[in-house]
């Protein structure tokens, strides 16, 4: 049995609330009973003292705790670097960074998935954090909703780093800092590898990039729980120019026994493009076990991506005939339609050499008509959080005319009658809108 208890490792900068948000939600977590868990809050050097006072003056009841106020500014990519490095020292560590609020259960559960897969070589890592969309969507101008097969078991695995809560153990750690120590210093990463979700990344600040780079040289993948032990706030910053909260995510509230699948075994097992691995697939449907393929069911692969000789693809190939199998495409998520197979024309598994030129005249942001529902849902859910941050801006408004009728009585009255126009027009627009 797996007698490893991971250090938490908080990572912080110069935010004071979200900082003492994710300690307390720290405190009221459950731990195992006499445990000694080490918690290290590491903070780079931002030239205040507020973090410092918050994260010295916080009580920590289950272990002994350490804070690191780097005295120099290390930058995002190098602080994490170091934080990982504490893996070493501890056997293993659960790193968070200070926008996030961690479930009542998560160390109870990195103790089982360490249990499972701290000697596991295909697990990278483990994520606390669990997608509720494919980020592949984003250059595409919408998101889509993510949803992995479920196979008898509580995780599922994406060759996709984990950023929003993650436990590394001094194995898994080590492998990827000699990995590191091999590429040239500050050398940029392989775009060609990496999909259009993740190019724009800083080359020079972001640690995932470069992890993410490793993880598909070396064949490995993140477990994922499916339902989240960890989630992020969305609050502005350095990954959000506004709040949001669109990567908000629901807990776990209550300790469980978790059944994770063996690598080998699960049916749930996805690519850096949030596509299932063909060998999930084919272990149930044998009509696929002739054929060497590759998945582009969601329809975003670049062409230089599709790298085998046949694909499965949910694009609409009007004049192809060198069709080998065919889906339908009713059943979400799309993969579902293969695994329980059933007749229709809108998968297809065709010669990739057949779709190239019509996957090239797609890169303008077209999508498969039968996505656009998907689209069109998740549209609405968008626009309501538009219409919230448009009330919060008009509270704001209506704050300053009420200072400015003390100061100006005529000026406010003749903007109030602007702001009441646009207002009402704001509210006609709400209701007239399709669905609403």
């Amino acid at each position: 049995m797996n007698k490893i208890q991971p250090a938490v490792v908080v990572v912080a900068y110069n935010r004071v609330a979200p900082l003492q948000r994710l300690l307390h939600s720290l405190s009221q977590a459950r731990y195992p009973e006499s445990a000694a868990i080490p918690l290290v809050i590491s903070i780079d050097f931002s030239g205040s003292q507020d973090v410092k006072q918050v994260a010295e003056g916080f009580e920590w009841a289950h272990g002994p705790k350490r804070v690191v106020a780097h005295e120099a500014r290390l930058g995002l990519r190098a602080h994490v670097l170091k934080c990982g490095d504490l893996s070493e020292e501890y056997g293993a560590i659960i790193l968070l960074e200070d926008d996030l609020t961690v479930s009542p259960a998560y160390y109870d559960f990195t103790l089982q998935a360490l249990e499972a897969y701290a000697q596991e070589p295909g697990v990278s890592g483990i994520s606390l954090y669990r997608n509720g969309t494919n980020p592949e969507f984003k250059k595409k101008k919408f998101e889509m909703v993510f949803s992995p097969v479920h196979d008898g078991f509580d995780n599922y695995f994406v060759q996709h780093v984990a950023t929003w809560g993650q436990c590394w153990t001094s194995l898994q750690w080590r492998e990827f800092r000699k990995w590191l120590a091999l590429r040239p210093e500050n050398a940029p990463a392989d775009n060609s590898l990496l999909p259009p979700s993740i190019r724009s990344w800083s080359d020079s600040s972001s640690w995932a990039k470069l992890f993410q780079l490793y993880m598909i040289e070396s064949g490995t993948y993140f477990v994922f729980p499916r339902i989240a032990l960890s989630t992020n706030w969305g609050e502005a910053g350095t990954n959000f120019r506004s709040d949001t909260s669109r990567y908000q995510v629901p807990l776990l509230m209550e300790l469980r026994e978790w059944k994770f699948s063996p690598l080998n075994q699960s049916l749930s097992i996805y690519d850096v493009q949030f596509e299932i691995l063909p060998a999930c697939l084919k272990r149930a449907n044998p009509a696929l076990a002739g054929f060497d393929f590759e998945t582009d069911l969601c329809a975003v692969k670049e062409p230089d991506r599709i790298q085998k000789p046949y694909v499965l693809t949910s694009r609409e190939l009007e004049g192809c005939n060198e069709v080998a199998l065919t889906f339908c495409a009713t059943l979400f998520p799309l993969e579902m339609n293969v695994l329980l197979p059933s007749e229709g024309t809108g998968i297809r598994l065709v010669p990739t050499s057949a779709i190239a030129g019509k996957i090239q005249r797609e890169e303008k942001g077209a999508v498969p008509i039968r996505l656009q529902t998907f689209q069109e849902n998740l549209a609405k859910v968008l626009a309501y959080e538009a219409q919230k941050n448009e009330i919060k801006h008009l509270k704001g408004e209506l704050k300053a005319l009420r200072r400015d009728l003390h100061i100006a009585p005529i000026r406010a009255l003749l903007w109030l009658r602007k702001s009441l126009k646009a207002s009402i027009t704001f509210i006609k627009g709400i209701f007239s809108r399709p669905g609403s």
